[in-house]
């Protein structure tokens, strides 16, 4: 894809458009709401896309992500998710 400032305007929408979309986490909000989006505009540019809808139950048993907060010296925090 060769750049222009019609392709410029285009990637400023779609990241306004992602951003735009409430992705809360925790607990996880809108999150189908972006993929949906996403596959929409991956599509549109000729890329083949699936979307694979992991089960609550699983992720609820095996994604428990905690959110530590650390500092180096007098530094800003830095947040890990792990």
């Amino acid at each position: 894809m060769k750049f222009t400032s019609q392709n410029y305007e285009w990637g400023v929408k779609v990241l306004k458009d992602l951003v735009a979309i409430p992705t809360v986490n925790p607990p996880g909000e809108h999150y189908k709401d972006f993929a949906y989006y996403s596959k929409e505009v991956l599509e549109g540019m000729g890329l083949k896309v699936e979307v694979v809808e992991v089960p609550k139950e699983y992720v609820s048993k095996h994604c428990n992500r905690k959110l530590r907060f650390f500092r180096a010296g007098m530094g800003r925090f830095i947040s890990c998710f792990f």
